[in-house]
């Protein structure tokens, strides 16, 4: 912006100077594609040199569809659901120390197709957690994670089984209700593993 300075020794509020040494600074948060790999990096780790890391991940959940009107006969009650998670060998940080991880459920909907998400993107999700698991992952010995998510989640989708409920016919109509899963790390997490997605 151009100022009308007129002449220095007119005006009081100006002074020339021509001894300043100037520094600078830039700083510029990196952003990367983190959706549609096929795959969950989920911890967090200190690093010495980049620091604290923490990666959580939100995903969406495929339902029975082919078979919905065999789920949820007269008969049948809700007994427990749980969240498996597959690990995929891939880690950092010490995978002798425990892992915990916790599951909320995302408010927010996850558009998988048509939208990239990076990695400092976030979505809503609800501050009660649904899901808690702590436990000491071998990646090279153990297959799967397994989270005890909350009763009253479970029960809200087998009652849509039970009811014949529009919601779960087709997976479109069943992510209206349910958008998906968020599912964090503890701050005091020394690892980060990788999870398949696929199923």
């Amino acid at each position: 912006q151009d100022i009308e300075t007129g002449e220095l020794k007119k005006n009081l509020y100006l002074v020339q100077t021509d001894t300043i040494t100037p520094f600078f600074s830039v700083y510029r948060v990196d952003s990367f594609q983190t959706s549609g790999g096929g795959y969950a990096f989920i911890g967090s780790v200190t690093d010495p040199y980049f620091g604290k890391l923490s990666s959580r991940s939100f995903n969406q959940f495929a339902i029975a569809t082919n078979y919905y009107e065999t789920v949820g006969m007269p008969s049948e009650r809700f007994d427990s659901i749980v969240l498996v998670m597959h690990g995929d060998h891939r880690y950092y940080g010490d995978t002798a120390s425990s892992w915990t991880v916790s599951v909320f459920e995302v408010m927010q909907d996850i558009d998988g197709i048509n939208t990239k998400y990076y990695n400092n993107d976030s979505l809503f999700s609800k501050n009660i957690r649904i899901g808690t698991a702590t436990k000491i992952f071998r990646p090279n010995v153990d297959d799967s994670v397994r989270v005890r998510l909350a009763d009253e989640f479970g029960e809200g989708i087998f009652n849509l089984y039970k009811a014949r409920d529009e919601h779960i016919i087709t997976e479109s109509s069943f992510l209206q209700v349910y958008r998906g899963l968020m599912i964090a790390p503890a701050s005091e997490n020394k690892v980060i593993y990788s999870f398949g997605t696929a199923d």
